[in-house]
């Protein structure tokens, strides 16, 4: 038993400016501008939050997909509004899964730009990696206080800038904490944190 070939030739499904559809090593692989980023195989990290997917959800970037394909498989959910900054990701999505009614995407920065509107949901997707998208994170947070309905949820990546964060929303929020292993050694974990009523 070895390790897998990642050196795998990769076969490009699909390619709209800058974005690429492609299978590598097995696993279809979303690419812009030379950066990986969505794997299918991450689209099962989701299942772990189809119970709180409810009513109208705000997703704040689309990436692959995986989340939205998600949130849209359940029966609960009315709408989805998905802010993503890449134009060449949402024509690969759709071109992808086509059109749905219960879904809207605009194009904008997500942080600059934050929509009307009282959600069930809101899910933070952006990597928290500089802290620039850290104190987005925060903003988001901030604003979804007053555009999340009473035992709504905000949910977030779990990883040490999101432990940070929330230290100071624990007077708001209550902090639920999932974990789904993924292999032997990866885990993806994630941060609900439900609005107090």
């Amino acid at each position: 038993m070895g390790f897998p070939d990642y050196s795998a030739q990769e076969e490009i499904i699909r390619k709209i400016g800058d974005a690429e559809l492609l299978y590598k090593a097995g696993k279809k692989i979303l690419r812009f501008k030379k950066k990986i980023y969505g794997i299918e195989i991450m689209k099962d990290d989701y299942t772990l939050l189809t119970p709180y997917f409810n009513g109208d959800v705000l997703n704040i970037g689309l990436g692959m997909g995986n989340s939205i394909q998600t949130i849209l498989s359940c029966a609960s959910v009315d709408s989805v509004l998905c802010y993503e900054i890449e134009q060449d990701i949402i024509d690969i999505y759709i071109a992808e899964y086509g059109d749905n009614d219960k879904l809207t995407i605009i194009c904008a920065d997500a942080m600059e730009t934050k929509p009307d509107g009282i959600f069930d949901v809101i899910l933070y997707e952006l990597p928290l990696e500089t802290e620039q998208l850290f104190n987005g994170a925060n903003d988001y947070i901030v604003w979804g206080q007053s555009h999340l309905k009473d035992g709504g949820y905000i949910i977030l990546p779990d990883n040490v800038y999101t432990r940070r964060l929330i230290l100071t929303y624990a007077q708001t929020f209550n902090i639920n904490y999932l974990s789904r292993l993924r292999g032997r050694v990866n885990e993806q974990k994630w941060i609900v944190m439900i609005k107090n009523e």
